[in-house]
């Protein structure tokens, strides 16, 4: 594939609730299930916060964009 021979990647194991990426890092973030990770566990409220605030901080200020795809129905 024309991406896998020209474009490197960098895996980072991190802890969502505080990212190591300078601010206005991203343009944009994908969660694919983290946030219902975080929520379904101890503490679910104060990490989810944390979690969100750091993908905030990471994120582009005017054009950043956060996509959240959830197993769960919003209430």
């Amino acid at each position: 594939m024309y991406l896998d021979k020209y474009q490197t990647y960098l895996v980072v194991l991190a802890d969502a609730r505080d990212l190591p990426f300078p601010n206005e890092s991203f343009d944009c973030v994908f969660d694919k299930g983290l946030l219902d990770a975080v929520l379904s566990g101890d503490y679910s409220a104060q990490n989810s916060k944390k979690v969100i605030n750091h993908i905030y901080r990471a994120l582009k200020k005017e054009t950043g964009v956060y996509i959240v795809v959830s197993h769960g129905f919003p209430e």
